[in-house]
């Protein structure tokens, strides 16, 4: 496995902190003829209309792993059953440790309702804590478009992705704080970067997944948190907005979710007007669109160019906006990389705005959530946060919303992680009110 390791860690964290950069679909490359419902609720649209001859290019190099193959068959199978199973030496950032911890592969669903498998790593404290046993979903930013950046790989030793090194700290405080941690590849067997969709029902599957596996000793009656900062947000934003529909019989008590890249398109026009930015993190915004199209291949596939496909070849199995044939990163703006002059108002990418965007029409948390945005994070604007926050309170969800002061996007991160980690447990603890900071404000 070739290494890809970006050569400004600090800015990869923060560029890949950016929105549309999140999340993602595990799904076929072949998108849905029309609106296809989600097996798992009543009927939602999943999917844009789109043209079922349409590919997206420039799919990832398959997983040389057999264990990452998909199966012949998902005959009589469910969302959340484990496929197959192995324990692994856990070793975030090259460091073994002495942590029990497994690889899953387990059933899923791509955004256009069909069964996939998805891979998620789990571990166990070292030393449990006091009382029954809960579990937490920690959703890494993965951001990339090759396999080879999951958090499963990240988990078992790889340093690639540098990214999920930086976020490593958090989880490792779950785990002293005695939570057995699950950890999905929420992108999914394409690494389609950039769907929310799925990223949401791939976290919902894995935690379905931590609880069938009975060497965890888990139950349907755990208790269970989320949380994700950024590209991780996107993941655990939108499991929290699915959870009614999608996994209703999960006893979750919290989602904390960060720096939320709610309307990812809205970020990748506003990285491709701003020169600053644009200067940073086109290639990273860039490398999610070409994700989402992996998912939507109406998005971009009917106006990409000549360049545009060159730049997918090359940008496809990189983690965190870098190349993998060992050309420089693209720079520039979108409209150079397609035949129209302004992509963001061509059809398919308006067609699917509002199916990776939040809110989300018609779906909204059931469980407590706690949402933390920097006011002056520099790449997700907090309008989108503040936007969702607002429809979410209007629809009658339970929401602590804190809205910082102080921090760019990586440094408000770091900054608020405690925060977090004091939310979630006194939501595992059932304490009355919830733990969060000074400032927070509190809706239903």
């Amino acid at each position: 496995m070739k290494h890809i390791v970006h050569p400004h860690i600090a800015r990869l964290a923060a560029a890949a902190l950016t929105a549309l950069v999140v999340s993602a679909c595990g799904d076929s490359p072949v998108p849905a003829g029309g609106l296809v419902p989600n097996p798992g609720g009543p009927g939602m649209p999943t999917s844009p209309p789109g043209n079922s001859s349409l590919r997206a290019p420039s799919l990832p190099t398959p997983d040389p792993d057999p264990f990452y193959a998909q199966p012949a068959s998902f005959s009589g199978t469910v969302p959340g059953q484990v496929l197959a199973s192995r324990p692994i030496t856990f070793a975030p950032s090259g460091v073994a440790m002495s942590n029990e911890a497994w690889h899953l592969k387990y059933v899923s669903r791509d955004v256009n309702g069909q069964p996939i498998a998805a891979v998620a790593t789990v571990i166990k404290p070292t030393t449990p804590g006091t009382g029954a046993p809960v579990l937490l979903s920690y959703q890494f930013p993965i951001n990339g478009l090759g396999l080879q950046c999951s958090a499963s790989h990240a988990m078992e030793g790889s340093t690639v992705n540098s990214t999920i090194q930086l976020e490593t700290a958090n989880l490792l405080v779950a785990l002293q704080a005695g939570y057995i941690v699950v950890t999905p590849d929420h992108l999914g067997p394409f690494s389609a970067y950039g769907t929310p969709r799925l990223a949401g029902q791939i976290t919902l599957d894995g935690i379905r997944a931590a609880l069938n596996y009975a060497p965890l000793g888990l139950s349907s009656t755990t208790l269970i948190g989320a949380w994700g900062y950024s590209g991780g947000a996107n993941a655990t934003a939108w499991a929290a907005v699915l959870q009614q529909e999608y996994a209703p019989e999960l006893k979750l008590v919290a989602f904390a979710t960060g720096g939320t890249p709610a309307d990812g398109i809205s970020i990748a026009r506003a990285v491709d007007e701003n020169p600053v930015t644009n200067a940073g993190f086109f290639s990273l915004v860039l490398s999610a669109i070409l994700g989402t199209n992996r998912s939507y291949p109406g998005l971009v596939t009917p106006i990409l160019n000549a360049r545009g496909l060159a730049t997918a070849e090359s940008l496809k199995d990189g983690c965190g906006g870098g190349t993998s044939d060992g050309s420089a990163e693209p720079t520039g703006k979108l409209a150079d990389y397609t035949t129209s002059a302004d992509p963001f108002n061509e059809p398919g990418v308006i067609a699917t705005q509002p199916f990776i965007t939040l809110p989300l029409a018609g779906a909204t948390p059931i469980t407590d959530t706690f949402v933390y945005h920097s006011q002056i994070d520099e790449l997700i604007p907090i309008s989108g946060a503040d936007a969702m926050v607002a429809a979410w309170c209007r629809d009658g969800a339970h929401v602590s919303y804190f809205r910082g002061v102080a921090g760019e996007h990586v440094a408000f991160q770091a900054a608020t992680s405690p925060n977090v980690l004091a939310y979630l447990a006194s939501r595992f603890a059932g304490s009355p009110v919830a733990v969060t900071p000074p400032g927070t404000t509190v809706c239903n």
